[in-house]
């Protein structure tokens, strides 16, 4: 799916913090989710593919809660 982006907050960005305040989290989480579900939303996008796969989709959100859950 194409990925609407928004430049990032932070300068650098850390894999899965989706919503650019610098920790990984369940509001990472849930904020991938949310695009998954709707991805007209913007969204910072050097964080959003987790499994490198090219694609922003559920198996990128099962990787996420993988590394916040440990």
């Amino acid at each position: 799916m194409p990925v609407t982006t928004t430049p990032c907050l932070l300068p650098e960005t850390v894999s899965g913090d989706v919503n650019d305040d610098g920790i990984v989290s369940a509001a990472d989480f849930l904020k991938l989710v949310q695009y998954i579900i709707n991805p007209e939303k913007q969204i910072c996008s050097k964080t959003l593919d987790m499994n490198g796969d090219g694609k922003i989709d559920l198996a990128d959100a099962v990787e996420l809660k993988i590394l916040f859950l440990g």
